[in-house]
């Protein structure tokens, strides 16, 4: 399976340049949300830490506190990144029509597929793990893709343009137990 290889139909001049405007105000608006919410819980982190650090005995609540709001924090900049790397797939990456599904199960997380038009809704064409559980839907929209070093980045659009989902391309051998089991009961 070929990640993010898809339909090759792209918008309009006019309309792609807007859609990307849209996108890129979107997604950086997301980033902010998530950045200022991952710099909040470490705010918290050291907060809770100094609180230890100053009373004689600390708690267990306390200690449990440093853990949620230390864990949250970082998979809130780690999907602050994520979504980052999405405004270079707006900017760069290969625009195409696809068709999609998404859904979440845990403990699998939240995914979506795309397809192109040359395949049908049996196999997808390129599978997508998002970094914080999102309800998605199904559809047809735009998907921006951008292969770097590391990994490849998928950005999903509506077809006005609204950004429904921003994560990674996955290999088909890594993501295939998640797409297989997307429609059974959560274990």
């Amino acid at each position: 399976m070929a990640g993010g290889q898809a339909g090759e139909e792209e918008p309009e001049a006019g309309a792609g340049d807007q859609l990307r405007s849209r996108l890129r105000s979107d997604l950086r608006r997301h980033v902010r949300r998530l950045a200022g919410g991952s710099a909040a819980l470490w705010v918290l982190t050291v907060g809770l830490l100094a609180l230890i650090t100053t009373t004689v005995v600390p708690t267990r609540a306390v200690a449990a506190g440093i853990a949620a709001a230390g864990g949250l924090g970082g998979l809130f900049g780690w999907a602050a990144l994520r979504a980052r790397s999405g405004l270079a797939a707006i900017d760069r990456g290969r625009c195409n029509l696809v068709r999609y599904e998404g859904w979440s199960r845990p403990p699998d997380g939240s995914w979506v597929a795309f397809f192109d038009e040359r395949t049908d809704l049996s196999v997808p064409s390129a599978l997508v793990k998002l970094p914080l559980r999102r309800e998605v839907g199904s559809g047809e929209g735009w998907s921006f893709t951008l292969r770097s070093a590391q990994d490849t980045t998928a950005v999903l659009a509506g077809h006005g343009g609204a950004l429904l989902a921003v994560g990674r391309v996955v290999p088909w051998r890594d993501g295939e137990k998640a797409w297989v089991r997307r429609k059974g009961p959560a274990s």
